[in-house]
């Protein structure tokens, strides 16, 4: 979790720069599936990416706690070595749990 709470951290300054500033910004976690143009610099850029983990998996509470940038493929292979599996699998292996629950995962296996 040291690595985890550093990496919070550190954006959670970025973002604060850029509040002070009260100046618009971009994220950026890691990848994009989007095919318009980036707006995309390092002057304007909170970078995510590296928050691409699964911290734990609570198997009596049947829980798992992720990063925002952890792809299904990767949530699915950490709860099944757990004997568990999530209610809500998103339809490319790639989505991020951040991705699936912001963008309501409407692809998903949850109708």
């Amino acid at each position: 979790m040291d690595a985890h709470d550093e990496t919070v951290r550190l954006v959670a300054a970025r973002v604060k720069q850029f509040a002070a500033l009260k100046q618009p910004f971009c994220i950026y976690h890691g990848s994009t599936n989007s095919t318009r143009g980036s707006q995309r610099r390092p002057d304007n850029t909170v970078d995510t990416s590296l928050l691409n983990e699964v911290l734990r998996v609570d198997t009596q509470m049947k829980t798992a706690l992720v990063e925002p940038n952890v792809p299904m493929d990767a949530l699915v292979a950490a709860t099944i070595a757990h004997g568990l599996v999530p209610l809500v699998v998103m339809e490319f292996p790639g989505i991020t749990a951040g991705g699936g629950f912001s963008g309501t995962s409407g692809e998903s296996s949850s109708f």
